[in-house]
């Protein structure tokens, strides 16, 4: 060590581990991604394979309003896109295909966009640009009765 201060190796050290930390820091952040508002758990009711949000837990929202659910049990996180006037409920899966960030959705592009590494999706999943390579999935939805139904059939965490 020199006595007037930091030694050539130190220095190396002390920036390598800082840039290390950084690095690691960032991608800590924009793991997360998008973030929304959650329907509550008490709002979920999964059965079997349908997913049933009541349509009151779900009115406020406006078209464009995106909410997540976390519906548990082996499934995967869904984004639910309050619809058009006339339009209808639909829902996507949350988690970007690239390294799993979750979504949000641009009503200006008309398209799902990835905030941490750019990845874009047309509204109904498939890959605009990359580097995602493999498409959202949009199970079926429909509003019965009082309720929006979500068929999860085939969808794993």
């Amino acid at each position: 060590m020199h006595k007037d201060g930091v030694s050539r190796r130190e220095l190396f050290v002390i920036v390598e581990a800082s840039a290390a930390t950084a690095a690691f820091a960032g991608c800590a952040v924009l793991r997360g991604g998008a973030s929304h508002p959650t329907v509550a758990a008490s709002n979920q009711r999964l059965s079997g394979n349908e997913l049933r949000i009541p349509v009151s837990a779900v009115s406020q929202m406006k078209p464009g309003d995106v909410v997540e659910i976390k519906p548990g049990n082996g499934k995967p996180d869904l984004l639910l896109l309050a619809p058009e006037p006339d339009g209808a409920w639909r829902a996507i899966t949350a988690h970007c295909t690239h390294r799993g960030c979750v979504v949000a959705w641009s009503a200006a592009a008309t398209e799902w966009q990835c905030p941490c590494h750019g990845s874009r999706f047309g509204a109904d999943g498939h890959v605009v640009g990359g580097p995602a390579e493999k498409p959202l999935v949009t199970p079926p939805t429909r509003v019965e009765g009082d309720s929006v139904v979500i068929d999860l059939t085939g969808l794993a965490a």
